[in-house]
This record gives structure tokens, sequence and C-alpha cells, in this order.
């Protein structure tokens, strides 16, 4: 195991193997798109792309960009990151260590030493309450609005009459 340092707490690589034995694994989190994790990903992993995470460190944005379940989680959670190569994973790792998280994990060699290494997968996405629904239209996507079910208007902004330059203006 390789640890990279931050001012808050520290990054430690972890092998796939290593973390599927573990008696307790951090809860894990693939970083890559949608349509990425969709095509297969390891059974216990939730989605939260790389975009939304970098999206999320803007504070005003971050109630858009991250969902509830995961702003929800406690900051003293262990969490690992996995993406397909480990290019992405270590970037959300180091932005999520900067916002608190202590106990941060990178799985090394992604998803595509976990599928060579014989590890389970699974495909499908998951639920429309844990990943923003872009297929919603009209008196549909209001009512999931409405519901607090739809979290990203980024995608949805023109649907949802939000004026792009007056809201996301960075200053």
């Amino acid at each position: 195991m390789t640890s990279i340092t931050s001012p808050t707490s520290q990054v430690t690589d972890l092998s796939p193997e290593v973390f599927v034995q573990l008696p307790n694994p951090p809860f894990l989190i693939d970083v890559r798109s949608g349509v990425e994790y969709a095509l297969f990903h390891a059974p216990t992993a939730m989605n939260l792309s790389l975009q939304r995470i970098l999206i999320g460190m803007i504070p005003g944005l971050r109630r858009w960009a991250w969902p509830c379940w995961f702003q929800d989680l406690p900051k003293d959670q262990p969490i690992a990151l996995i993406c397909l190569t480990a290019h992405r994973s270590p970037i959300a790792a180091a932005q999520l260590a900067k916002v608190g998280f202590q106990q941060v994990f990178n799985i090394t060699g992604g998803m595509m030493q976990w599928r060579q290494l014989g590890l389970k997968t699974i495909t499908g996405d998951q639920s429309a309450i844990d990943t923003p629904n872009r297929h919603l239209t009209g008196k549909d996507s209001n009512s999931y609005l409405m519901m607090g079910l739809m979290k990203d208007p980024i995608a949805r902004r023109s649907e949802l009459g939000i004026n792009e330059e007056r809201t996301f203006r960075l200053r």
C-alpha cells in the first residue's frame, strides 16, 4: 500500500484483491460515467462520476452536484474510489480528502484489473433516486424535482427554467 498525504487526511492505495478480502471494506464509489458504470461495476459500488465530484467542490453547487446519499455520508466513513484504469479515482480521492473525508482509499488498477482478476461484476444502473434521471421531460421532471428525487439540474436546466448565465456564473 502506498499513501498520498493531504493536509486533512491520507489517501491509501489498495489493490482490488486486498479490497475484496477486507472484513469490513470501505464504502465503494465508482467515479466513472453513468454509462460506464451501467456496463459493469463492482457489486457494492455506488456511482458518482468524477465530473460531479469536481462540480461539487464548488460549495454553492455542492447540493446540486452531489446526490443526497453522498451528502449524508459522515466524514469519518471510510470510502474507496474506483474508475476504469485508476486514472480518475486518484483525482477524486485527493479532492474528497480535501473536503474532510478522513479515510480515503484508491483502488489501483481500476475496474480493468478487477475484471482481469476474475472478481465479480454486475451490470445495470442503480435506482433513479441515486442517479440523475436525464430522460425525464415536462410534467414528469417537475414531479421528480418536487419529490426531491432529481438532484442534477445542471443536466436539465432548460427544462427547469433556470437561467444558466445568472445561476451558474462563477465569480
